[in-house]
């Protein structure tokens, strides 16, 4: 029998072998002598088993068993170091423990390796905290819907963490439910206001920039981009603040934009040691809305997906048995302490955003 991408089932296994389905489910049981199966025939079906890619339906046997139902939250180990989502999975596995449910925890880079480890722990559905990327990821369920719906065809799936493409035919409709923003339109309009009440240059981090930002400055003044590194982020920000000092001799710059709250951390704190006044002489807004940011010397001002808000939406359809549909939400915005911002500035920021944070939400 050949291999096939969709899901092996106990009479796919049964036809090739010429045996029962009942005696296929005996050899497979973790206790196949208590039913007297031949060691010979549990041999066969276990390893032809192996071969073909069988994986065990455990949802349906904790289901004969009486067994609580599970649900895996499924995390980027590199988003919960940053603990950008942690606040959204601590809640969720309150409330549905709470509710009666199992839940099961991992951290995995591949979305689809991660969901196939989580349906082998016996859960019925997940919950992905880890980005939609804007672009083709390899290992991101929103990309790969045709293999996810091969390899997980009876899974739903939700996925509450960041941004949703704006490309005709990306979304089909299958078991992965989104819940994002769109980032890029945000970026986008939020640049061009502060650089409209700002005039001057800017400095931006590619993350969470649209291409169109990054095509014009690395056409224009490919210096006033901030460097991409996999080091600590806060290093990565007490770099950039180098890189704003060398820099400031030669641009008018008014505005910069990072792309992670921890390296808008370090790059403010180097700046304040070099005798820079935040926000006096430049503009620092960030990205993700981490708690922490609201309590530094000097608060950043930031924005974010409403993660927390978007993991209730699907605890509520998963406790209440209800059906949930893609959404497309609006980005959250914090005014804090590093950028100057005056109540006629966050008017027009507003028509783009939610004012607030995730648990406080201003309209």
């Amino acid at each position: 029998m050949e291999k096939v991408r969709n899901r092996v089932r106990l009479k796919d296994i049964a036809a090739e072998l010429n045996i029962s389905i009942a005696t296929v489910s005996l050899c497979l049981n973790d206790r196949p002598g208590r039913y007297q199966v031949n060691a010979e025939t549990v041999r066969k079906v276990r390893e032809f088993a192996a071969a073909v890619g069988y994986v065990p339906d455990r949802n349906a046997r904790n289901l004969r068993r009486g067994a609580r139902r599970c649900v895996g939250l499924l995390t980027n180990h590199h988003w919960r170091a940053g603990q950008k989502c942690l606040p959204a999975v601590f809640a969720a596995e309150q409330r549905l423990t709470a509710a009666g449910f199992e839940c099961r925890q991992l951290s995995s880079r591949n979305q689809l390796t991660g969901l196939s480890q989580l349906r082998e722990l016996g859960c019925s559905e997940v919950i992905i905290f880890d980005p939609v990327t804007e672009e083709p990821s390899y290992g991101n369920a929103s990309w790969q819907t045709g293999e996810l719906a091969a390899r997980f065809p009876d899974m739903p799936v939700y996925s509450v963490d960041y941004t949703m493409p704006d490309a005709p035919g990306v979304f089909a409709a299958d078991k992965l439910v989104r819940l994002g923003c769109r980032v890029w339109d945000f970026n986008e309009h939020l640049l061009e206001i502060m650089q409209k009440y700002f005039p001057g240059e800017c400095m931006i981090h590619p993350w969470r920039c649209s291409q169109s930002i990054i095509g014009r400055w690395r056409t224009g003044k490919p210096d006033l981009i901030l460097k991409i590194a996999q080091d600590d982020p806060f290093k990565v920000g007490e770099d950039g603040a180098h890189q704003y000092l060398s820099l400031r001799k030669k641009y008018n710059i008014s505005n910069i934009f990072w792309g992670d709250d921890r390296m808008a951390c370090g790059f403010i704190n180097e700046l304040l040691k070099n005798g820079v006044d935040v926000p006096g002489e430049v503009n620092v807004i960030s990205f993700d809305n981490l708690d922490f940011s609201q309590y530094l010397a000097i608060p950043l001002t930031t924005w974010g997906v409403p993660i927390v808000r978007h993991t209730n939406m699907v605890l509520d359809a998963i406790l209440n048995n209800r059906t949930l549909e893609n959404r497309v939400s609006r980005p959250l915005f914090s005014p804090g302490k590093s950028a100057r911002l005056t109540p006629e500035i966050i008017a027009e920021i507003s028509r783009y955003c939610d004012i607030g944070c995730d648990d406080t939400i201003s309209v």
